[in-house]
């Protein structure tokens, strides 16, 4: 059985200009609020457009850590987890937002896991979590971008 790739992608629409929404996205930190297995991020802006960016957390109990490239462009973010852990899992995943007019937006997420060939057999498990997880994180970044600015008006 070989290591194969599973991925998730939702959307949210949201009151708030594309500015808005991609100065929240586009702050690396701003991970560790959204991201449920993050308790840490340290970003090291490289260059502008650039960088990396040191996650630890916990999941299921089990601390864990990485490094992940970035890259933030008009658009969003996007990142790709740099050195695979033993027998772990390869990461990437990112943001992407598209303006809906003059006062919203549509923010799409999406994440990518390659399970190693032990983790195959739960897949169906591992890709439940990772839709449920996917959508959680967009409301969480809908109530960070709120907490930061007002709705824009209609």
């Amino acid at each position: 059985m070989a290591a194969q790739v599973i991925s998730a992608r939702h959307s949210i629409i949201l009151p708030y200009r594309k500015a808005d929404a991609l100065a929240v996205i586009q702050r690396i930190e701003s991970v560790e609020k959204i991201e449920g297995a993050a308790v840490r991020v340290t970003a090291h802006h490289e260059k502008a457009r650039y960088g990396t960016h040191d996650v630890g957390g916990r999941f299921a109990g089990i601390p864990w850590r990485s490094r992940y490239w970035h890259e933030r462009d008009g658009d969003g973010f996007r990142g790709e987890q740099m050195h695979a852990p033993p027998l772990g899992k390869r990461i990437s995943g990112g943001f992407q937002v598209e303006a809906i007019g003059k006062h919203a937006c549509k923010v799409s997420y999406s994440e990518e896991y390659l399970l190693p060939r032990w983790l195959v057999p739960f897949r169906p498990a591992i890709e439940g979590y990772l839709n449920w997880s996917v959508i959680k994180e967009l409301r969480d970044l809908r109530a960070l971008i709120a907490g930061r600015t007002a709705p824009s008006p209609r």
